[in-house]
């Protein structure tokens, strides 16, 4: 790709513009046409670059509960026969084995130690509020007698998956000092018309110079009704963006992996909004910790090999005075796709 187009699968993954015709803005940004915007965008879809075009929603403020979760099983066959069992709940949209690959050194300090048993499988669920204990409890059965835990998040200070193609961990984004907080008032439920719009852009948009006129026609709307629900909603939070989404691997960042530390609570807000600020961490979080896993500062971190995943982890530990961490990384994505929310609701 040449430079107008490095920064253009940037700008698209930060945010399509809601504006009745978003290419041509973009275009004028970077300078190429609108046609020219439409043809890359498509061309990301048939090189296998992108996996979807549509709006990201915070789930939170759809009436949705949801937590990480991890599980330690034992044996190679057995975790495979455990995500297959999770792997099809609507709520589980991210399922990976986590563990230390053969390429890094096994004495490393942030390696298992010997007899350690460390949480292996790892998943995203996520459920409507109501619904979220008894699926949780499902999902516990299912896997026993393997121990799960739930790791909900105490406060989020990033979650933005953006990739800087030209210059990876170059680009750097600073963050307000107040984080977001689980706790903070939500909008009120939707409205049965409100949750058909969620559903309709949370899949694929199709690329067109009138990009809003044909989901808008479908949901009986017309282009500037869309247009002003959608600024409402993401001047709230409801919505984050409409955004095309990466393959990770497909733009040259094949590794990546779960970095944890143990952040005493004195330090934890200021290490969580240090590691935001780089690129190279796309989710940063503080989550709830437990006796057997005791750690409560999350980043995920990407890079094109093993190697540097570990030194981007120990340069991100040392930034954040952070010395008590362990590595997770992803060694096998069973399951990856995007929420689907209100699928049994009328």
């Amino acid at each position: 790709m040449n430079t107008a187009e490095e920064q253009l699968l940037y700008l698209l993954q930060k945010g399509v513009p809601l504006d009745p015709r978003p290419f041509a803005v973009l275009g004028a940004e970077v300078g190429l046409s609108e046609e020219q915007v439409l043809q890359f965008v498509r061309t990301q879809f048939q090189t296998g670059v992108a996996r979807r075009l549509g709006a990201i929603f915070d789930s939170r403020y759809l009436g949705y509960r949801s937590a990480l979760c991890a599980a330690r099983i034992d044996a190679s066959a057995d975790i495979e026969a455990a995500a297959r069992s999770i792997a099809p709940l609507t709520g589980v949209t991210h399922c990976y084995l986590r563990s230390w690959p053969a390429e890094l050194p096994a004495t490393h300090p942030a390696a298992p130690r010997p007899g350690e048993q460390l949480p292996n499988l790892w998943f995203t669920l996520a459920e409507l509020t109501e619904r979220f204990d008894e699926q949780a409890a499902a999902i516990r059965s299912a896997l026993a007698p393997a121990p799960l835990w739930l790791l909900p998040a105490k406060t989020r200070f990033k979650i933005e998956v953006v990739f800087d193609t030209a210059r990876f961990s170059q680009h750097v984004e600073r963050f307000p000092d107040v984080a977001v907080r689980p706790d903070e008032p939500l909008p009120a439920a939707l409205s049965a018309a409100q949750r058909r719009i969620v559903q309709r852009l949370e899949g694929q948009l199709e690329p067109a110079a009138a990009f809003y006129d044909e989901p808008a026609r479908e949901l009986g709307l017309t282009t500037a009704e869309l247009l002003t629900q959608l600024v409402a909603w993401k001047s709230c939070g409801v919505m984050r963006r409409v955004a095309i989404i990466l393959r990770h691997r497909e733009v040259g960042l094949r590794a990546n992996a779960m970095c944890v530390w143990r952040a005493p609570a004195e330090v934890v807000a200021a290490a969580g909004r240090r590691l935001a600020e780089q690129s190279s961490v796309t989710h940063c979080y503080e989550r709830v910790a437990f006796a057997e896993f005791p750690y409560n500062l999350y980043a995920m971190t990407h890079a094109r090999q093993w190697p540097e995943v570990l030194a981007e982890f120990e340069r991100l530990s040392e930034l954040a005075g952070l010395p008590d961490g362990r590595l997770l990384c992803s060694q096998r994505e069973f399951k990856k796709t995007s929420m689907k929310y209100f699928a049994n609701v009328p």
